[in-house]
């Protein structure tokens, strides 16, 4: 599928630095849309519309998958916020702040670059990827920093549930764990 990278580097912007903070400043400010410094998956969805809709109709609509992945590891790997009372921390916990925001664009923009690796090896388009795609992809996959000497064993390490195909969220862990690069993007 035909993703402009160039576009997502500007939008899922997360260099440190001045020019980064700024851009993230402003961008926070018209995400968190009541003020209240804690950014839902729901408010970051609707950004999200905004900057990328291309995302939410026809064959990108499966991308979204990705976007919850990101907004869920941002929030995990942050610790809650100083003075706040275990409680609140526990509120919060579905929220992203802004000192997380940086992670958010960060990892969205990884497991985009992800699911452009698993929506080209399921040549099927069935959400899926069966032993026989994963096999015809063993090339593509070694492009993408994989060693890949056995391929059934590979599939069955990666296939975690033992369903007989590898979902996204279990390739998504192979991808990070390996710290898989996608070849065709614009780093």
């Amino acid at each position: 599928r035909n993703l402009d990278w160039e576009k997502f580097n500007r939008v899922l912007y997360s260099k440190p630095g001045a020019e980064g903070k700024e851009y993230r400043k402003k961008e926070w400010r018209t995400l968190d849309v009541n003020g209240n410094n804690i950014v839902s998956l729901a408010e970051y969805d609707r950004w999200l519309h905004v900057k990328m809709p291309e995302f939410f109709y026809g064959p990108h609509n499966c991308y979204k998958a990705a976007f919850l992945k990101a907004h869920n590891k941002a929030k995990d790997l942050s610790p809650p916020p100083k003075g706040i009372d275990p409680k609140q921390a526990q509120l919060m916990d579905d929220f992203v702040t802004f000192e997380e925001f940086r992670l958010l664009l960060f990892f969205t923009r990884m497991f985009l670059e992800f699911y452009a690796m698993f929506d080209e090896i399921d040549s099927s388009d069935d959400k899926k990827i069966s032993l026989q795609e994963f096999k015809s992809a063993i090339p593509r996959l070694q492009a993408w920093g994989a060693n890949v000497s056995d391929a059934e064993s590979e599939f069955r390490k990666i296939d975690k549930n033992g369903g007989g195909s590898i979902l996204f969220t279990e390739f998504l862990d192979y991808a990070v764990d390996l710290d898989l690069d996608l070849d065709t993007d614009i780093d």
